[in-house]
């Protein structure tokens, strides 16, 4: 779902060069993107996806009762979260200056679901900025 909310983003994007509406639409989609890594990252004391021990991402059953049972099996699923990521191009964020804007609103009004939401990663060296469910750190442990 993250993967789809970056596509429709991009498409509005692309869209909003003729029609500024769109943008409204980027927004609900930054929101909606934002929404689902709370969700794939929850904050610190809530039972994560995120097994740090391995550096992987791992099912997880959730029984009637409440009680949840880590499904610790090394599967494409772990690797899924690295498929949404996407790269924008300095001339990208320059037609929308808006955009990294609107991402650090949306993470910060879920600052209290989790508060790592509210650092928005800086662009690299070449100007690109990644907006990704998985940071630069677990991403090399998943790739190891």
């Amino acid at each position: 779902m993250a993967l789809y909310c970056q596509w429709m983003l991009q498409i509005s994007l692309e869209l909003s060069k003729v029609d500024p509406l769109y943008d409204e639409m980027a927004a609900k989609f930054i929101e909606h993107f934002a929404l689902i890594e709370v969700a794939v990252n929850p904050p610190d004391g809530e039972e994560t996806l995120w097994d740090d021990e391995d550096g992987f991402f791992y099912d997880i059953i959730r029984l009637p009762d409440g009680s949840t049972v880590p499904m610790k099996v090394r599967s494409l699923v772990g690797l899924l979260p690295l498929c949404a990521a996407t790269v924008f191009n300095p001339a990208m964020i320059k037609a929308h200056p808006e955009l990294v804007t609107r991402i650090a609103e949306a993470r910060t009004r879920l600052t209290d679901l989790d508060p790592e939401l509210a650092k928005v990663p800086a662009p690299s060296a070449n100007g690109t900025r990644l907006l990704s469910l998985v940071d630069a750190g677990r991403l090399r442990r998943i790739l190891k």
